[in-house]
């Protein structure tokens, strides 16, 4: 594992973990030190990170040390319980390696290696002294089988506990979190001795439907040679290393792929259409024509009117003429201004953010189903009390803000049944309100609000300020729309200037489980820096690591199935100033340059980081954080904004007017085309479906603007094909939904017929 880089001058700030006596109270949570910089100013080519890691204090590592002594000394009545302790923590936190003290290595990760380490002597005392609460707890937590793993791992109640665990998620289908359980047993002798040969067998079988067949065939060698005669039976069959067990493999668990997995429609219900944040889509079915207003549907409308109210009220008015003048002087700017909103899907219909709140549109007809509550700060921003509407600069940047910049609160996700929105994040800046006579600030809280998607009721809320009727979780920003998975939530928040990793129930947004992740440095507070606010960030998870991409430098993987911290890496952000800077630049998504998303992108074990502000793009070891490349402006298209995978493993990068590919699987990316392809000016993200790019982009002309579809073949670069798809405005972000492509933008929600198109003839890569 790695971890960020120290400049000179950088020291460890240290708070109290372990205050009290270990018998007299139950553990104190884990705290968090400060990398604090350097007065001077730092070169271009430094480290910036504006926060720190997660990590234990001088008096808590002492602790440790002191245990790991008793240990070699075989004082285990004395040390145990004191690493015991620390496993009980619900969170983890990072540990110095003895061995390079600049390299952190998880806490429980450690701990458990010296577990596995014991002698005879101290894993009979081990057992002897919290075997039987193993025992206790496996019989009280049913329902949490890994729970009792997390706690005991070396134990034969956390042991069998996860192995049912393991066996069930492979039955499930969720195969990566299985093989890493089995791997795990695999690396213990005594519990690969007590779950053999099934372990190995279906261990095999993993390996072989994920593409390792050279792995799955030597794993079938050690079982056939660990038994006198050859043979196992297992599954009710006897099972050896010949061809006949090979094709049952094959036949049970399915052909053996190397091309990347697509994800099934309907089921584009998060920003990069899936956990992985690949932008990639499986083919369906055609759904059948649709009956669409003519013009698109609206979406710059009155949020405080009544649903059924038609009239044309003045803040429609007020509104209209606000970003009708916005983008007008954003086009005569020729920067690139992309809209932040993108829709998500769930069956028939479309459920969208707008300026003033969450609607569905059926995707048929092109009508409201169903719309929430105007957003509290905008209602608080039109007064109505009879006054002149407002039309103050600053709040002209406020609705600037919502349509073009706020990520965190244009993103929506959801989980197939439930529709997850941030609400009531306010303005970045302050804002005044002549007709109230006040001025509205930037708050440090907002609220995450889970609505049905069939009929948009408010299932649940949590967050929002403190008071008498304070919800759970009070006083707390949460940073960009959650990643649903398998039940769960798993969302960035912050509260007094520590970024988390909150793992809920999506049901009932029930906190199930917190690992703080870093420090926020105090001159970069979500109150205090804009660009943080409005970056909307969120984990993205693969093999059963969510990857964090914490918006201050650093990148922190979390082991979400041992609930525990895998690796910490920091990533240098190169000065946008000639000179040297006192201060670091933010992570963050600049509204005309740099990345629109700067979520993780994860293909295989490639971890794909977009950062702003000279454009540079890394890739990280799934694994152990490892820095393995970075690209930088020289080697990407012009101003390069957004990126996408296709099934071959492809990264597919899109610039202004500009489209490259490379391959990632080596040591550096290589381009795959001759050269790169050029295209009218992208206006929006897209999406790749059948080895093909979509991609919404204008064309102007004589002052006219015309919307296109863009069809590009990801294996050759080749334009396929350029469809007209409206006249006078562009597209938006784009979204594929039975055989229609969805198009938000900042006005309007229009839909489109998938274009057809003619292959290029293939080319060698």
């Amino acid at each position: 594992m790695t971890t960020a880089r120290t400049t000179s001058g950088i020291t460890l700030v240290l708070a109290v973990l372990f205050a009290s006596p270990l018998a007299a109270q139950p553990a104190p949570p884990v705290v968090r030190i400060r990398f604090v910089g350097p007065a001077a100013a730092r070169r271009p080519q430094e480290p910036t990170a504006i926060g720190s890691a997660v990590t234990l204090d001088r008096r808590a590592q002492q602790r440790l040390t002191r245990a790991r002594e008793f240990l070699d000394q075989g004082k285990f009545i004395d040390a145990l319980p004191v690493v015991q302790q620390a496993l009980a923590e619900s969170s983890d936190a990072f540990i110095p390696d003895p061995k390079d003290p600049q390299r952190l290595l998880s806490m429980k990760g450690v701990l458990e290696g010296w577990l596995r380490e014991l002698s005879d002597e101290g894993r009979r005392s081990y057992e002897l002294q919290f075997g039987p609460a193993a025992r206790q707890m496996a019989k009280e937590v049913a329902n949490d089988p890994l729970g009792v793993f997390r706690r005991f791992p070396t134990l034969e109640p956390g042991a069998d506990a996860a192995w049912r665990h393991a066996v069930r998620r492979m039955d499930e289908g969720r195969f990566s979190e299985a093989d890493r359980l089995f791997e795990r047993f695999r690396a213990t002798a005594n519990f690969r001795s007590r779950f053999e040969p099934e372990l190995s067998v279906r261990l095999a079988a993993l390996k072989h439907r994920a593409g390792e067949s050279n792995r799955a065939q030597s794993l079938l060698e050690e079982v056939a040679a660990s038994h006198p005669q050859g043979k196992v039976r297992f599954a009710d069959r006897v099972f050896d290393n010949s061809n006949e067990s090979r094709t049952w493999l094959q036949r049970t668990w399915g052909r053996s792929k190397s091309s990347l997995s697509l994800f099934a429609e309907p089921g584009w219900t998060s920003p990069g259409a899936g956990p992985e944040r690949r932008s990639l889509v499986a083919s369906s079915r055609m759904m059948a024509p649709v009956e669409w207003p003519a013009g698109g549907v609206p979406l710059v409308v009155d949020p405080l009117k009544y649903p059924t109210d038609a009239s044309d009220s003045t803040f429609d008015r007020l509104l209209r003429n606000t970003v009708e003048t916005l983008a007008a002087l954003k086009d005569k700017d020729r920067r690139l201004w992309w809209p932040r909103f993108q829709p998500v899907v769930i069956g028939d219909q479309a459920i969208i953010r707008t300026l003033g709140n969450v609607r569905s549109i059926e995707l048929s007809s092109g009508n409201r189903r169903w719309e929430t509550l105007a957003d509290d700060q905008l209602e608080r921003l039109l007064v109505r009390d009879g006054a002149e509407p407002e039309t103050s600069p600053s709040f002209r940047h406020y609705v600037d803000q919502r349509m073009w910049d706020d990520a965190t609160t244009s993103r929506l996700s959801s989980d197939g049944a439930l529709v997850f929105a941030i609400e009531d994040s306010g303005p970045a800046h302050p804002v005044d309100n002549a007709q109230a006579r006040q001025q509205v600030r930037p708050v440090e809280h907002n609220r995450l609000a889970a609505y049905d998607g069939s009929t948009g009721k408010l299932v649940w809320e949590i967050g929002g300020p403190s008071g008498e009727n304070a919800l759970a979780e009070a006083d707390t920003f949460f940073l960009g729309p959650p990643l649903a998975a398998h039940g769960r939530l798993y969302i960035f928040s912050e509260k007094s200037a520590v970024v988390r990793l909150q793992e809920l129930d999506a049901a009932d947004g029930r906190t199930l489980w917190t690992q703080p992740l870093v420090d926020v440095d105090a001159s970069w507070s979500i109150v205090r820096n804009p660009s943080r606010r409005l970056a909307g960030i969120s984990p993205s998870l693969s093999q059963g690591y969510l990857i964090c991409q914490t918006g201050v430098g650093l990148v922190v993987a979390v082991d979400v199935v041992e609930r525990r911290l895998a690796w910490i890496q920091e990533l240098p952000q190169p000065s946008t100033d000639a000179g040297f800077q006192a201060m670091p630049q933010p992570v963050e998504t600049s509204k005309d340059t740099g990345w629109v998303d700067g979520s993780p992108i994860i293909v295989g074990d490639n971890v794909l980081v977009p950062r702003a502000g000279g454009h540079p793009l890394y890739s990280l070891s799934l694994r152990d954080g490892s820095r393995r490349w970075s690209l930088y402006s020289r080697g990407l298209p012009s101003n390069a904004r957004w990126l996408a995978i296709d099934s071959a493993g492809r990264m597919l990068v899109v610039g202004e007017r500009s489209v490259r590919a490379y391959r990632i699987d080596g040591k550096e990316p290589v381009p795959v085309w001759a050269k790169e392809t050029s295209i009218p000016t992208s206006c929006g993200t897209g999406f790749v479906m059948d080895g093909v790019l979509f991609l919404p982009a204008r064309e102007t002309r004589v002052a006219e603007t015309t919307g296109l579809i863009l069809a590009l073949e990801t294996a050759t670069g080749a334009l396929l094909k350029s469809t007209p798809v409206l006249k006078g405005r562009a597209p938006g972000n784009l979204v594929p939904c039975h055989g229609l492509i969805l198009s938000q933008s900042v006005e309007r929600l229009d839909v489109f017929a998938m274009p057809e198109w003619k292959s290029a003839p293939a080319i060698a890569e």
